[in-house]
């Protein structure tokens, strides 16, 4: 398939949060300070899905391409409540290909390895990336990057973790 014919779907709250419905079906639900509503449009507008699934600690990683949907079920949502949050949708994905990525790559790159990691201060902010791609020209590099910060500390799942 061509990157075109696939929606971009960012949808993280915790390890764990993807939801087996049946054999050839997952739910993963939207939560609350999520923010990423715009893509249930793409869903609408180009059902196809691509999803890799990372868990922190595995090297492997799980590639789950399908077509999604959205629902509002009432008892598929309160299934996935929690710490009291039942989220207000969730989009259902009938899973057409699943396989797992071997975890060379990760491996090589030490990517869970602490002591691998980068000085975070040798690369730009969030908010100076979107800056310069062009998706913000009227405000300045350095407020886009204030921006994205607070947005990050203030829009946050109320249990997610720093």
């Amino acid at each position: 398939m061509r990157k075109a014919e696939w929606t971009y779907l960012p949808r993280v709250t915790r390890p764990v949060f993807i939801q087996v419905v049946d054999d050839l079906t997952i739910a993963i639900p939207e939560r609350e300070r999520n923010r990423r509503a715009d893509t249930f449009t793409n869903v609408l507008q180009n059902p196809n899905v691509a999803l890799i699934c990372l868990v922190p600690g595995m090297n492997e990683t799980m590639r789950i391409n399908g077509t999604a949907s959205l629902t509002t079920e009432p008892s598929l949502l309160a299934s996935m409540t929690h710490d009291g949050h039942e989220p207000p949708l969730a989009m259902l994905v009938h899973v057409e290909e699943a396989f797992i990525h071997c975890g060379k790559a990760q491996r090589r790159g030490r990517l869970w390895d602490v002591d691998a990691q980068i000085d975070r201060s040798t690369y730009p902010k969030m908010g100076e990336v979107m800056h310069d791609h062009g998706r913000y020209e009227d405000v300045t590099r350095e407020r886009m990057a204030e921006v994205a910060q607070w947005d990050y500390d203030n829009n946050m799942y109320p249990t997610d973790v720093d």
